[in-house]
């Protein structure tokens, strides 16, 4: 294939899936919001544009700025990621071109943006519903979207960006818990370290938990770890890397997220990869990767206990399911071919139209 022009906010989500696509296309075009180095490796050509619809005027030059990049190279595929400003703008920027458009929703896009006001309700549904074909990372998602449309009729793909991370089977487990979800009030870390002092007023070992990640909340969870006596037990270890995060999973016995809402979270496929114990919150995407008691721990509101219930699952035996799932439905690999599979869908549409 030609081109692709790939359009998506500055993250470790958007270079990842540009890494997962290039081979693909003999041109990667990439429109993000503040290009990290990331995509130096993977892109022929990084445009740098502010999707905020804050200042309307600036938001139209960012539309103009898509667009005019979509005519110099022609991109067979256009891709966006998220369903936020980012793809109302590229969508205003090309709508009036025969180019397939696939959109790649994020968790936060469909089950937290809409929640904020009609204007984001509407937004979100006007994006999904001018997609040729929308991917999801998780079922709960594909329906919560579905409903979002109404009686838009949706094609909806079933696919992630894959692990990040090299599993390696050969570093011992060692008594860690591990937790690397974003400082903010959706991830709820507060809860994490009250499960932990908890599970620490009656251990009968030394454990630790390493709190990856940082947010508006690191500064309260510091001082909640202050409070509670546990600074020589816990760590603070910042934002990392794939191969520090990989590290991390490795060594850790347990991998903790307990989020109020969530699609298919990465972090918890790439700790099933690295042979982690999950312990989730009881939300339907993780019940699709999580059966409680049998390959990780399903953690009820209200529920104490959770780590020495996690402790009491067969460690081996949840980490060879783990492993079977993930390499069936989470690889860079598994997940190449479905999005392969769904440029050449569309381009044989257009071939045939």
């Amino acid at each position: 294939m030609k081109g692709l022009l790939l359009v998506g906010a500055d993250s470790c989500h958007l270079w990842r899936f540009c890494r997962m696509v290039q081979d693909q296309f003999e041109t990667v075009i990439v429109v993000t919001n503040g290009p990290s180095g990331e995509g130096e490796c993977c892109a022929t050509e990084i445009m740098t544009v502010d999707f905020s619809v804050r200042n309307p005027f600036s938001f139209l030059r960012t539309v103009g700025a898509i667009r005019k990049i979509y005519k110099k190279y022609r991109p067979e595929v256009v891709h966006i990621m998220q369903a936020n400003t980012t793809a109302t703008a590229t969508i205003l920027a090309v709508g009036r071109y025969k180019v397939p458009k696939v959109l790649t929703a994020l968790g936060s896009d469909i089950l937290a943006t809409p929640e904020q006001g009609l204007f984001y309700r509407q937004m979100v549904r006007y994006n999904i519903s001018r997609a040729d074909i929308c991917t999801s990372d998780s079922l709960y998602m594909a329906k919560a979207m579905e409903d979002l449309a109404g009686s838009k009729r949706m094609k909806i793909v079933i696919a992630n960006l894959g692990i990040g991370v090299e599993p390696n089977r050969g570093i011992p487990k060692e008594n860690l818990i591990y937790s690397n979800r974003m400082h903010g009030k959706l991830y709820r870390i507060d809860k994490v370290i009250e499960y932990f002092h908890e599970f620490m007023n009656t251990a009968k070992e030394d454990w630790r938990l390493v709190i990856a990640g940082q947010g508006t909340e690191t500064g309260q969870l510091k001082q909640q770890v202050q409070d509670l006596g546990l600074r020589d037990k816990i760590d603070f270890v910042g934002l990392l890397g794939s191969r520090e995060n990989g590290a991390y999973y490795n060594r850790a016995r347990i991998f903790i997220s307990v989020p109020r809402s969530d699609a298919t979270s990465v972090s918890l496929l790439e700790a099933m990869a690295c042979g982690c114990l999950p312990v989730v919150s009881d939300l339907p995407a993780n019940r699709e990767w999580i059966s409680d008691g049998v390959n990780g721990k399903v953690v009820n509101e209200g529920e104490s206990g959770v780590i020495d219930q996690a402790l009491s699952i067969d460690p081996a035996a949840a980490a060879n399911i783990n492993r079977e799932i993930i390499g069936r439905k989470a690889t860079v690999a598994v997940n190449r071919e479905i999005f392969a599979g769904i440029y050449a869908e569309l381009l044989k549409a257009g071939r045939a139209g």
